[in-house]
């Protein structure tokens, strides 16, 4: 089963008996009798028995790393540029 808007991507084998959660994103085989949910596709049930947590709190920020990047690359610019501004 495939739930509304979940996306399967590429030529990849989804198994017997498995579901895909409605919004998830499945980038990579899918055994048989799993349920898989996320972007991307975290196997959370297998044969029956919970595999893990999915803590929606835990998930990585990809704005607060992109940020925490970017002020990295600004110190290192500044500190390169002190010189200069000294002069």
């Amino acid at each position: 089963m495939v739930a509304a808007g979940a996306q399967v991507l590429g030529a990849i084998t989804v198994g017997d008996n498995s579901r895909i959660g409605a919004g998830s994103v499945v980038i990579k085989p899918v055994p048989d009798n799993c349920t898989v949910v996320g972007v991307p596709g975290r196997v959370v049930v297998r044969e029956g028995v919970k595999v893990g947590r999915l803590e929606h709190g835990d998930l990585p920020d990809p704005v607060i790393e992109l940020l925490a990047d970017i002020r990295r690359r600004l110190e290192v610019l500044e500190k390169r540029l002190d010189p200069v501004a000294r002069r």
